[in-house]
């Protein structure tokens, strides 16, 4: 996919970008338990919306919608960076998406923080 500096996406695609199910992005823009959504269902989507609800930053969104970042769930950002998953939980990373049990941490910023690590000087 490709995508060019847009305001508005279709839901299918940001769902796919922030690894969610579509459901749960209607459900935070409309503010909504039983926001409506079926199979066939993709409706454009504001990306300023987006940010506040689930609590990330335009520029961490942008990279990733470039394919220049991805967004990883917790598990998968400790196997990562190769530690235990408590221990990843403890040192309490900044997270690029957080709403409720829906956490996302960019791979770009954890390489960042753990920079020293991978380069020896």
């Amino acid at each position: 996919m490709t995508f060019k500096k847009q305001k508005e996406l279709e839901l299918n695609e940001v769902s796919f970008v922030m690894r969610v199910h579509p459901r749960t992005i209607l459900r935070a823009l409309e503010d909504d338990i039983n926001a409506y959504w079926a199979e066939g269902h993709n409706p454009m989507v504001k990306i300023e919306k987006l940010l506040k609800p689930f609590d990330m930053d335009y520029a961490v969104f942008h990279k990733v919608l470039k394919q220049r970042d991805e967004l990883l769930k917790p598990k998968e950002a400790s196997k990562y960076l190769n530690l235990a998953h408590r221990t990843f939980v403890y040192r309490k990373y900044k997270a690029a998406i957080r709403r409720g049990g829906i956490v996302r941490f960019s791979k770009c910023e954890i390489i960042n923080e753990n920079l020293d690590k991978y380069i020896k000087l």
